[in-house]
């Protein structure tokens, strides 16, 4: 006799485990870290291709990243980041060319794994991987998202530190209608830790 699993079911599960490994470590390190940096946010694969071919290419940098990050030991983060960005005229949004500039705006919630820990090494180069939700306004429709990303801290010492994060948002229009299309999103940043 077979014994199916629900995929959402061994999902739940595996995170549960997850979460009781990581509450379950004794470590002092408890900080919070601030961040504070510049976004892009690439939407149009043709970007990539255009700037490759020395091609003219619209940049939407933004310098109004926010973060705030919670250690709840030396494993685990919770992470929350806000900002804002203005895609150019010309620029395509949800596979629509823009005929005025707009404004995006976003709020995202992540849990982080450090890997360090995993692999029980220390080193200046500090790598991660996240996982979480969002929302995002992008002027014309909300869209609520799955984050899934990857980046670094590079720590100049015990405080500050430079970090590099690539965001992957799976959008989900909350308007039917809407149909938007996934992006990337980057961020370079300055963090500090604060004990």
């Amino acid at each position: 006799m077979k014994i199916k699993i629900p995929f959402k079911l061994l999902f739940v599960f595996v995170t549960v485990l997850i979460f009781k490994n990581c509450m379950a470590q004794k470590n002092n390190d408890k900080s919070y870290r601030v961040s504070y940096g510049a976004n892009l946010v690439f939407e149009d694969k043709n970007q990539f291709v255009n700037y490759i071919n020395n091609k003219e290419i619209l940049w939407n940098i933004s310098p109004i990243t926010f973060g705030i990050e919670k250690r709840l030991n030396s494993l685990a983060s919770v992470i929350g980041y806000i900002g804002s960005n203005l895609y150019p005229e010309n620029q395509k949004m949800g596979g629509t060319t823009l005929k005025e500039p707009k404004d995006v705006f976003y709020f995202d919630l992540l849990g982080k794994l450090n890997l360090l820990t995993v692999l029980n090494y220390k080193s200046s180069f500090d790598p991660f991987i996240t996982i979480g939700s969002g929302y995002y306004y992008r002027s014309a429709a909300n869209e609520i998202n799955l984050n899934m990303g990857a980046g670094f801290n590079y720590w100049i010492n015990d405080i500050y530190g430079i970090n590099l994060n690539f965001i992957y948002k799976i959008n989900q229009p909350l308007v039917s209608e809407n149909t938007q299309k996934d992006l990337l999103q980057v961020s370079f940043m300055l963090v500090q830790t604060i004990k």
